[in-house]
């Protein structure tokens, strides 16, 4: 079984929807995006890959279908905390093996970082970084 359906049955598993529904709804759509993301971010996939990917499990879809579902998932975690836990849970079950997908993980959570918060990782990143340089 490749890596990809792995992810995408623990995020059928943790949801309980499938990401491969013929199905339009707003929850299939949501949880699907968040397959994308993981697929596309933190796997590496190309449009191309993960359309292939899922119409090789049976799912119609294009690349096109795919790039909206990406530029879609920041707003569709905004209006769907569920997407956030569900998001937030696969990061915890993935293992974050290269230094990309740790890249990848931390821009994710900065982004909704408070201000207060975010002023204290900026603090933090710029003394790792200065110790990364002096040694």
């Amino acid at each position: 079984m490749t890596e990809a359906l792995k992810i995408a049955k623990r995020i059928n598993k943790l949801s309980d929807i499938n990401v491969f529904e013929n199905s339009r709804s707003s929850k299939v759509v949501e949880v699907r995006s968040l397959l994308n993301k993981i697929l596309y971010d933190f796997k590496n996939m190309t449009l191309a890959q993960i359309r292939d990917f899922y119409r090789n499990t049976g799912k119609s879809m294009d690349h096109a279908t795919v790039l909206h579902s990406l530029r879609n998932f920041n707003m569709y975690r905004m209006y769907n905390p569920k997407l956030n836990e569900y998001f937030d849970e696969m990061l915890k079950q993935h293992e974050l093996s290269t230094k990309y997908e740790k890249q990848k993980a931390i821009e994710q959570k900065i982004k909704y970082l408070s201000d207060k918060n975010l002023d204290k990782a900026h603090a933090l990143v710029n003394k790792l970084f200065t110790k990364e340089l002096i040694g």
